[in-house]
């Protein structure tokens, strides 16, 4: 089920872990932190309210319904956002939506299995970079009108037609 906290939520799993729905609360500041060398299955989205999110594992994306939006956002009930840190992401033909809010999004592995890639949010506040620091694929990007910069540091695969709007 989902999960709801009014606390900031760290895990040190060296074993595979499961995760559900989590959202931090409407507390500003409050942040999520995946540490150890478990990987990680993200059932769902995973929400804060302006603290930040970091993962020490690769990501696995499944939800229960194919091709889900899963989203990682730092927005959740606060005007700013915060530092999104992240491994590798593989999706399984899942959407996933990155969004920073202020804070810069770091992914250092690669990003692959993605249908619908979204960075950052139409919000006036996702003004917060983006940088891949490996390779990406994905079936379709999609951007906002907003004043971010991205970088694709690896190789970079999207199938379908993209127009940048950011």
């Amino acid at each position: 089920g989902q999960v709801v906290t009014g606390g900031s939520v760290s895990l040190q799993s060296d074993s595979p872990i499961s995760l559900q729905a989590i959202t931090t609360g409407a507390v500003a500041g409050l942040g999520f932190s995946q540490t150890g060398a478990g990987a990680v299955t993200l059932r769902d989205s995973l929400t804060t309210s302006g603290g930040s999110i970091s993962f020490d594992s690769n990501i696995t994306l499944s939800t229960a319904i194919a091709g889900a939006l899963v989203s990682i956002a730092t927005t959740g009930s606060t005007s700013t956002g915060a530092v999104v840190s992240l491994q590798g992401i593989t999706g399984s033909s899942n959407d996933l939506r990155l969004d920073s809010g202020k804070g810069a999004v770091s992914v250092a592995g690669s990003v692959a299995g993605i249908d619908e890639l979204q960075l950052q949010s139409a919000a006036i506040i996702s003004t917060g970079t983006i940088s891949f620091q490996s390779t990406v694929s994905a079936n379709t990007l999609t951007t906002y009108a907003q004043p971010y910069a991205i970088s694709f540091l690896g190789d970079t695969t999207v199938q379908q037609a993209t127009k940048l709007t950011n």
